[in-house]
C-alpha cells in the first residue's frame, strides 16, 4: 500500500509540472504571436501565466528554449493527430484520407503553426531554435511520415497501391499538404474562387488516383 501511494503521489505532481508547463506554453505562445520575438519578454510571459520569472526558468533555460517549447508542442499534435489516423487493417485509400483530414483539421485549428511558428526555425531567419529542439521536431515529423510510408508498402504489398517508391511518396504527400497550407495563408484559395476544404480534398483524391489500384478504391 505505502509503495501505490508513493507513486500516487508522484504521478499527481508529474500531473502538476505538466499542467503548469503547459500554462506557461500557452502564455508564450499568446506574447509571440501579438508581437516580434525579441519584443518578448520572460517577464510578459510570467506576468499572464501567473507565475514568477524564477518559476520560467525551472523548466525553462531562456526565452529561446521556451519559444522552442511552444513549436515542438504543436508540432507533436500535428504529428500524433496523423499518426491516430492510420489505423491498421484500414484500406490505404481510407488512412491516407483520414491523416489528410487530420492534417487540414490542425491547420483549420492553428493557422498560426504555419504562418508565425513553424517557419522560425528554416533558413534566413534571424532566430534559430535550440538544436536539441529542432531535432525533435525533426524526429517528430520523420516519424509521420515513416507511418506514412509503411501504409503505403502495406498497400503496395497488398495490391492496393502501384509499385511505387513508398518513401517518395510519402514525401510527396506531406509535401502536398504543405503547399495546400502555403495557398491558403496567402491567399490564393479565395483568389481563385476555391476554398480550403476543396484545396485539401481535391489535391488528396488527385494524388491517390496515381497511387491507389482503381479497383481497390472504395470511397467513404
Amino acid at each position: 500500500m505505502k509503495d501505490v501511494a508513493i507513486d500516487r503521489r508522484a504521478d499527481r505532481k508529474k500531473r502538476r509540472i505538466h499542467k503548469r508547463q503547459n500554462e506557461i506554453l500557452d502564455s508564450a505562445k499568446q506574447h509571440f504571436l501579438a508581437r516580434h520575438y525579441k519584443s518578448v519578454t520572460i517577464e510578459d510571459i510570467a506576468e499572464e501565466a501567473l507565475v514568477s520569472r524564477a518559476t520560467i526558468y525551472s523548466y525553462f533555460k531562456n526565452k529561446n528554449e521556451l519559444y522552442g517549447a511552444v513549436v515542438l508542442r504543436d508540432t507533436e499534435t500535428l504529428t500524433g493527430s496523423i499518426m491516430a489516423a492510420l489505423e491498421t487493417g484500414a484500406s490505404l485509400a481510407d488512412n491516407l484520407r483520414r491523416a489528410t483530414n487530420a492534417y487540414m483539421d490542425f491547420f483549420g485549428e492553428h493557422p498560426e503553426y504555419f504562418r508565425e511558428l513553424s517557419f522560425h526555425y528554416f533558413p534566413g531567419r534571424q532566430e534559430k531554435l535550440p538544436a536539441d529542439i529542432a531535432a525533435r521536431i525533426d524526429e517528430k515529423l520523420a516519424m509521420a511520415m515513416a507511418r506514412i510510408q509503411h501504409c503505403i508498402e502495406h498497400g503496395i504489398s497488398n495490391g492496393e497501391a502501384r509499385p511505387v517508391d513508398a518513401r517518395a511518396a510519402a514525401l510527396a504527400l506531406w509535401g502536398h499538404w504543405m503547399g495546400y497550407a502555403h495557398i491558403t495563408i496567402i491567399g490564393y484559395a479565395r483568389k481563385f474562387g476555391s476554398t480550403e476544404e476543396k484545396i485539401f480534398r481535391t489535391g488528396a483524391d488527385a494524388f491517390l488516383s496515381g497511387l491507389i489500384t482503381p479497383s481497390t478504391d472504395v470511397e467513404e
